[in-house]
């Protein structure tokens, strides 16, 4: 039987003080489960992060930072295996712990142990493909076999799994919750845009994100090379961590920019100063290869910027078909860019992620999974 007091477990291995828009989308989502259901009992369980306490409370919110830390280098696939299967033991047990009524966890690569050990949760398990990562690398479909729904943040990740044979009663697709951004005052962006050294006068294009190959960061940086042709006072910011295999990819994207004066590569940058850098720019630009819905696309196109989006993702292809690149190539972008300086911003029904209606879904998803499982235990495949 289902408890009246529903007792939700999130598992994510990018929770803050981590700014990436997985970290984003769990606090969001949390912070309106327990305004919604005041009774719900909300933990986030995450991984472990030097400097950040073990466990905190935030708001109503529990936040329990136990699952293995984070390793740039990755590992032999052997420690590899025996850290996803480590993570997966301690998602087990502090679901049992918590006495949870659902797990809803994101499918990174950190988690796929928990096929292994699904049959001894007591909690349904509830996927939570947030982009096209498994796609990318060529994951087999079979280790989200023991989910009871999976969460898609896309009609396109929606489509990658139908055509993967997961049946479709399976799959939900939920948009991302976002609170609506509020523009800053003009003096308020000035102030952020001087802090990571980009002046007010100037105009910008700019990217957000990790600097990943697949994010088209190096074609973006060659189409700057074709836009100075044109437009030579028009500078690039890049707005987003460096992995290695993105630094590798450049030969060290910062000593680039340190020859040239236009091009402006800031690292990881807090979300609220995420915001005003894009009220600020002229142009957003995210020319990547693959993308669920990406969170920095919807702020801009909220914001009123102008943007050069990706192809592929069915809701903008929708709403905004003139902002769809073309190809991820330098000529490609450098056209999508200026053609956007040329005409207004587009139009996107950004209302259809209100962060209330969304949690108020997903509310409903978890009490129709966690009631079928009371009724029904056991694995459905």
């Amino acid at each position: 039987m289902v408890a009246t007091r529903m007792r939700i477990l999130l598992v994510t291995p990018l929770f803050l003080p981590s700014l990436s828009g997985a970290a984003i989308y769990f606090e969001t989502l949390s912070r309106s489960l327990v305004r919604l259901a005041p009774d719900a009992e909300v933990t986030i369980l995450t991984r472990r992060v030097r400097g950040a306490p073990t466990s905190e409370r935030r708001g109503a919110v529990r936040v329990l930072r136990l699952l293995p830390a984070a390793r740039e280098d990755g590992g032999p696939a052997l420690v590899e295996r025996a850290r996803a299967l480590a993570g997966a033991a301690i998602v087990l047990g502090v679901s049992w712990w918590l006495r949870s009524d659902v797990v809803h966890y994101h499918t990174l690569a950190s988690y796929r142990g928990l096929g292994l050990l699904a049959p001894l949760f007591r909690a349904p398990l509830v996927g939570d493909m947030r982009d096209l990562a498994a796609r990318h690398e060529g994951a087999s479909l079979d280790r989200y076999r023991h989910c009871r729904l999976i969460v898609c943040a896309s009609e396109n990740i929606a489509a990658f799994l139908r055509a993967g044979g997961v049946p479709e009663d399976r799959l939900v697709h939920v948009p991302i919750p976002f609170a609506l951004p509020r523009r800053a005052a003009p003096d308020a962006v000035d102030a952020v845009r001087r802090r990571h050294g980009v002046e007010p006068a100037w105009r910008y294009a700019l990217f957000v994100g990790a600097v990943i190959p697949y994010k088209g960061v190096r074609e973006l940086v060659e189409a700057m090379e074709i836009v100075w042709r044109e437009m030579p006072g028009l500078h690039l910011v890049i707005a987003g961590g460096i992995t290695p295999s993105g630094d590798a990819e450049f030969g060290g994207l910062r000593q680039r920019a340190a020859s040239e004066p236009r091009l402006h590569v800031l690292g990881a940058v807090p979300h609220e100063e995420v915001l005003a850098l894009i009220q600020g720019a002229d142009v957003f630009v995210l020319p990547s290869r693959t993308e669920g819905l990406p969170r920095s696309g919807l702020e801009a196109l909220a914001l009123g910027v102008r943007v050069v989006l990706p192809a592929g993702i069915p809701e903008f292809e929708r709403a905004c078909p003139e902002a769809i690149l073309d190809a991820v190539e330098p000529r490609a972008i450098a056209g999508a860019i200026l053609a956007a300086l040329r005409r207004g911003p587009s139009n996107y029904p950004v209302e259809s992620h209100d962060a209330d209606v969304v949690a108020n879904r997903m509310l409903a998803l978890y009490r129709r999974v966690a009631g079928a499982h009371a009724a029904r235990p056991g694995r459905l495949l």
